[in-house]
C-alpha cells in the first residue's frame, strides 16, 4: 500500500484563520469516513488495492462474542483473583466473607475503592433479577468485564487501522481474537486486567492524537485519564507504560498546548480519580491510606517483599510468554531492531507507509511501552502470569508492526512478496491454532473446581430448608481453588483443614473488627498461622481432588467410605502422571488422550 503524504495540522489562532481551521476540520472529519476521496492521506493510488477499514461497531461486535465465552468458560487461574478480590467483595455486599493480610489496615496494600463499582454491578444485577443465585451474580460481574475489554479493544484496533495503517489494524485484530492471553484476562477480577483495559484505551488516546502537532484535548484527557485510573485504582505500574506516552506528548511535541492540556487532564484526574479513591479506602480502614502508595512501597522496599511468595527465572516469563501469546511473543523480540533498522535506512523507511504521511520510523516509540514493561517486570525476582496481563495488547500491536514491516520490505524483490504474504497468514494461522488448542486444553483439564462448586451451590440451596446449622465447607490441598463464596449459598462457609500448605491462609472477616479494626494473626511474612485450620471432624462437606500421591495431612478422603460418600465429581488433570508438557499444554487430537491422565475433583459428604 502507498498512502499520499499530507501536511499536519498547524496552531489554530485568530478569528478568520480559527474559521478556515474549524472548516477543514468539518472537510477533514467527512472524509475520515469516505474510503473512496481522493484526498484521504491514507488512500492509496487507483492501481493499489485499498484494504477495507473495519467499522469500530463490526470490531466491538467481533471482539465482544468471545469476551462472552471468556466469562463464562475461562478458568479462575489465580488465587490471588479469589481471596483479594472476589473475597472482599463478598463480604462489602453480604457482611461475610474471607480476608487476607493484604486488607489488614496494619498493612493496607489492596483498595477497596477498586471493589466498589464491581460491587454495584452485583448489586444492580440483583435488583434486575429478583431471586437470583449469587453464582448467576458472579457470572454478571464477568460479563461486565467482558463488555469493557471489548470497548477498549475495538478502541485500540481502530486507531491503529485509522492512525498506523489498515493493515497493522487487521493484524493486531487476528491476534487479539486469535489469543488465549486475552481470553483468560479479559474477564479477570484482577488489577492486572483492569489496567490491561486502561492501557490499550490509553493507547487508543495516543494513537488518535500522534498525527498531529496539536493533539485535541479530548485525547489527552483519554490518556491521562486511562493512565490514572489503572494506575490509581487499579494496579500502580500501570503508569510506567504512560511515561513514553507523557515524553511524547511534553517533550518531543512543538505546541506548548500540551502542556497546558497535560497539566490541567492531571488536575482533573487528581480530583475525579485520586481524591476519591484515597477517601474510600481511607473510609474503610479506618485511618488515611493511599493504597496504591502501599503497594509500591511494599514491593519495593518491604522486608522480603513479594519474593517470600516465590522466586522464578527469567525462563518463566518466557513460557508463559510462548504459551499465551505464542507467535506475537517471539515476533515482539525483533519488533525493536527492526523498527531501528527501519529509522537508520531510507530506503527500507520508505517502504512501510503510515497514515497522514508520517515516517514509519515513528512506529518505534509505540513499542516503548512495552519495553519499559519487559525492563520492570521481567528483572524481578518475584514473577507472576498476571503480571503479564497489561503487556499482553501491546505485544500483539509489536507482532502486528512486524508483520506490516516484513511484508512490506519483501516488495523490494517481487519474488519474495508472495511468499512473504504467505508467511504472515501462516503466522496468524498458527497463532490462532495455537491458542484454541491451548485455550480448550486448560478448560478441559482445569475447569472443574468451577463444575464442582457450582453443583454443590446448587445442592446445598435445595437443601437450606433442612440444614439445621451452618453447613461447613471444607478444603485442604485445594484450598487455592476455591472459585469464592460466590458459590456457597448465605447458610454455607468455607473452612480449612491442615494440609502440607505451610504458609500463611487468609481468615474469615471479623464481625469485631470489620475493614478498620486491625485483626490477629495476620503477618506480612507468609508464615502459617494455626488457628486458621477447622476441625474436619465438624465438616459437613469436603472437596478434594483424588490422586495416588499421599501425605501425612492429605490423605485420600475418597476412599475413607466410613467417613465420606461421593456427591459430585468431574475429571482433572493429574499433573503428576501426565509428565509431557506439551500435552499438557495443549491439546493435540488423539494424542493428548493418551498422554494425560485425570483424577477426580470431588466433592464428599459426611457420612
Amino acid at each position: 500500500m502507498s498512502f499520499s503524504s499530507s501536511e499536519t495540522t498547524r496552531s489554530r489562532f485568530g478569528g478568520a484563520g480559527r474559521t478556515r481551521e474549524v472548516a477543514r476540520d468539518i472537510d477533514d472529519k467527512h472524509k475520515s469516513f469516505n474510503l473512496s476521496h481522493p484526498s484521504h492521506p491514507s488512500h492509496p493510488s487507483p492501481q493499489e488495492h485499498q484494504p477495507w477499514r473495519i467499522p469500530f461497531g463490526v470490531l466491538f461486535k467481533q471482539l465482544l462474542a468471545l469476551r462472552l465465552l471468556a466469562a463464562i468458560f475461562s478458568n479462575i487461574s489465580d488465587c490471588d483473583e479469589t481471596f483479594n478480590y472476589w473475597e472482599p467483595m463478598h463480604y462489602v455486599i453480604y457482611g461475610h466473607g474471607m480476608q487476607t493480610w493484604e486488607y489488614s489496615p496494619e498493612f493496607a496494600i489492596r483498595s477497596y475503592a477498586y471493589l466498589l463499582p464491581h460491587a454495584v454491578v452485583v448489586k444492580l444485577a440483583a435488583l434486575v433479577q429478583i431471586g437470583t443465585s449469587k453464582v448467576a451474580l458472579f457470572y454478571y460481574v464477568r460479563v461486565v468485564l467482558a463488555f469493557l475489554c471489548a470497548f477498549s479493544e475495538a478502541a485500540f484496533i481502530h486507531s491503529a487501522q485509522l492512525h498506523l495503517n489498515v493493515t497493522i489494524g487487521r493484524a493486531l485484530l487476528a491476534f487479539l481474537l486469535g489469543s488465549y492471553g486475552m481470553f483468560l484476562a479479559s474477564t479477570a477480577f484482577l488489577p492486572s486486567s483492569f489496567t490491561m483495559v486502561c492501557v490499550m484505551f490509553a493507547m487508543a488516546c495516543w494513537m488518535r492524537g500522534s498525527l498531529l502537532h496539536s493533539v485535541r484535548f479530548h485525547s489527552i484527557l483519554g490518556l491521562v485519564f486511562s493512565i490514572a485510573i489503572g494506575a490509581i485504582l487499579g494496579w500502580p505500574f500501570c503508569g510506567a507504560v504512560g511515561l513514553p506516552m507523557a515524553i511524547d506528548l511534553l517533550l518531543l511535541r512543538t505546541s506548548r498546548r500540551h502542556w497546558v492540556s497535560f497539566i490541567v487532564a492531571g488536575f482533573l484526574a487528581i480530583l475525579v480519580v485520586l481524591l476519591p479513591t484515597v477517601a474510600i479506602d481511607s473510609y474503610f480502614y479506618g485511618t488515611p491510606v493511599f493504597a496504591s502508595l502501599n503497594i509500591v512501597l511494599y514491593n519495593v522496599f518491604g522486608q522480603g517483599g513479594p519474593d517470600l511468595y516465590g522466586v522464578e527465572p527469567l525462563s518463566y516469563y518466557l513460557l508463559n510468554g510462548i504459551l499465551n501469546t505464542n507467535v506475537a511473543f517471539l515476533l515482539s523480540f525483533v519488533a525493536l531492531p527492526l523498527t531501528m533498522l527501519l529509522a537508520m535506512v531510507p530506503a527500507l523507511r520508505n517502504r512501510v507507509r503510515l497514515a497522514g504521511g508520517r515516517s514509519s520510523s515513528t512506529l518505534l516509540i509505540y513499542l516503548m511501552p512495552l519495553y519499559l514493561w519487559m525492563a520492570i517486570f521481567f528483572t524481578r525476582p518475584h514473577k507472576e502470569e498476571r503480571f503479564l496481563f497489561p503487556a499482553y495488547p501491546l505485544i500483539y500491536l509489536a507482532g502486528a508492526i512486524v508483520l506490516e514491516v516484513v511484508a512490506a520490505w519483501s516488495s523490494l524483490l517481487p519474488p519474495l512478496a508472495r511468499v512473504a504474504r504467505v508467511l504472515v497468514r501462516l503466522a496468524l494461522i498458527v497463532a490462532f491454532a495455537l491458542s484454541v488448542s491451548r485455550g480448550f486444553m486448560q478448560y478441559k483439564n482445569y475447569h472443574a473446581p468451577l463444575d464442582v462448586y457450582g453443583h454443590l451451590s446448587q445442592v446445598l440451596a435445595d437443601n437450606a430448608d433442612a440444614a439445621p446449622h451452618s453447613i461447613a465447607v471444607c478444603v485442604g490441598k485445594e484450598w487455592y481453588r476455591f472459585p469464592s463464596h460466590f458459590f456457597l449459598p448465605e447458610n454455607s462457609r468455607l473452612e480449612f483443614v491442615a494440609s502440607e500448605f505451610r504458609a500463611q491462609l487468609p481468615q474469615p472477616y471479623s464481625a469485631q473488627y470489620g475493614t478498620s479494626g486491625v485483626p490477629p494473626n495476620f503477618n506480612d511474612m507468609n508464615r502459617e498461622e494455626p488457628s486458621r485450620y477447622f476441625d474436619i471432624n465438624k465438616c459437613d462437606y469436603l472437596i478434594d481432588v483424588d490422586t495416588a500421591a499421599v501425605a501425612p495431612r492429605e490423605p485420600r478422603y475418597a476412599l475413607q467410605t466410613e467417613k465420606w460418600k461421593e456427591v459430585y465429581s468431574v475429571p482433572f488433570l493429574d499433573a503428576a502422571q501426565s509428565p509431557n508438557a506439551l500435552f499438557r499444554a495443549f491439546y493435540v487430537p488423539f494424542l493428548s488422550a493418551q498422554h494425560c491422565t485425570y483424577a477426580k475433583y470431588v466433592v464428599l459428604q459426611r457420612v
